[in-house]
């Protein structure tokens, strides 16, 4: 049951009891405020410290300023994606002050220090993909528990197998990651524990002896990145997406498989040449 908010559709699904209390159930908690309130800058250094990965922070009037109703919308837009949190009211004050009176919206806990929003405020589409941009990592982990919400998402997969010991390797591909991020509109790219996703890799003919292994699933087919050292060659992971939206990769795979099929045939009629009892008719003198 999938569910539209805000004129959009939205990405999960609903997978609960179809009753009326499931339902009704789901629809209040999606109903509530995603924007956390904080209250003041010791909340805020006390968030720092516990909080590992990036958020979204705002600073507004009040709840009930349009800027903060375009914030919130983005927030919905975002569930699960990026965390958002806000100051409103006398504990935004100070900040929207420095700000020469303007409400504002800042990305913190990045490694490159805090980044403002420079966008129109009140433009909830552009802010989205601010955040999208700057918040939501640049390659996540696809795990057993993650996986279904993330293919509800309709991208396909560029995924890297790895050792989870061995993170120089997502390191090196969050870099390449980096230098195409214009394709982010049209696949997810994630990393993932190769111990754990034995199976796949068992569909390319790879084991956990070949990690780090680079790979597209398009939920048809799984594609096969040549080789992981090609990974630092100029633009080659940029080359293996768009091979993949313009259908070489589908092209090739069909290929392969039609000439591995007429090989194994080829062989199978030789066997059977071979294995044919010798003719008892005798040719006429």
């Amino acid at each position: 049951m999938k569910f539209i908010r805000s004129g959009e559709l939205m990405k999960s699904e609903y997978r609960g009891q179809r009753s009326v209390e499931g339902i009704t159930e789901h629809i209040n908690k999606l109903m509530e405020d995603p924007c956390k309130a904080l209250h003041g800058d010791e909340e805020l250094k006390m968030l720092k410290k516990e909080t590992k990965t990036k958020f979204v922070l705002g600073y507004f009037a009040s709840t009930s300023s349009y800027g903060y109703e375009v914030f919130k919308s983005s927030a919905q837009t975002m569930l699960g994606q990026c965390h958002f949190y806000a100051m409103t009211g006398d504990d935004a004050k100070p900040k929207i002050a420095s700000f020469g009176g303007q409400e504002r919206v800042i990305l913190l806990n990045d490694v490159d220090g805090e980044k403002i929003y420079e966008g129109s405020a009140t433009n909830q589409p552009e802010l989205s993909t601010w955040v999208k941009e700057n918040c939501v990592p640049l390659v996540r982990e696809i795990t057993f528990e993650n996986g279904e919400e993330l293919t509800e998402e309709g991208l396909p997969f560029v995924i890297l197998f790895h050792d989870p010991e061995d993170q120089e390797s997502v390191k090196v591909f969050t870099q390449k990651v980096a230098e195409c991020q214009d394709q982010r509109t049209g696949v997810n790219f994630l990393h993932a524990d190769g111990f754990k996703f034995a199976h796949p890799l068992s569909h390319l003919g790879k084991t956990t002896k070949d990690l780090p292994v680079i790979a597209i699933d398009s939920f048809k087919h799984m594609y096969l990145f040549p080789k992981y050292e090609h990974l630092k060659k100029p633009k080659r992971l940029r080359r293996f997406v768009e091979d993949l939206h313009s259908g070489r990769l589908h092209r090739e795979f069909h290929a392969k498989s039609s000439k591995i099929e007429l090989v194994k045939m080829i062989k199978f009629l030789h066997l059977k040449t071979l294995r044919r009892p010798p003719s008892k008719l005798r040719m006429p003198p």
